[in-house]
């Protein structure tokens, strides 16, 4: 059990364990001083989703395509695979079609205003 939470811990490190909910990966990310804790999960429906900082349960789709990402085609062989769940994600978020309108839609998402 300590060995599980120090490696839970460990800077860059994934740590990726299936539960109840569904799939889920957890790392801290770590950059000089700063460790921000990342996790990415997917749901019972089969979202991916992000969580980071103040942004939690963001769709891990929308982010690529703020990125600048925005081709289904390039974010699925970035991917690898091209599996149901990597399918219905990119179709949850087809008529997102720039960057602009993804970043619109996270503020959407998060209820952000501006």
């Amino acid at each position: 059990r300590v060995l599980v939470m120090i490696e839970d811990l460990a800077p860059n490190q994934p740590f990726t364990e299936k539960t109840a909910k569904g799939l889920s990966l957890r790392m801290y990310s770590s950059r000089g001083s700063y460790r921000i804790p990342v996790s990415i999960t997917q749901t019972q429906n089969g979202l991916i989703l992000v969580s980071f900082s103040r942004f939690k349960n963001m769709p891990a789709i929308l982010l690529v395509k703020a990125l600048g990402i925005i081709k289904d085609s390039d974010i699925a062989s970035f991917i690898g695979n091209e599996s149901d769940v990597t399918m219905l994600n990119l179709y949850e978020y087809a008529k997102i079609q720039d960057a602009d309108n993804a970043l619109m839609a996270i503020a959407e998402h998060m209820n952000l205003q501006g």
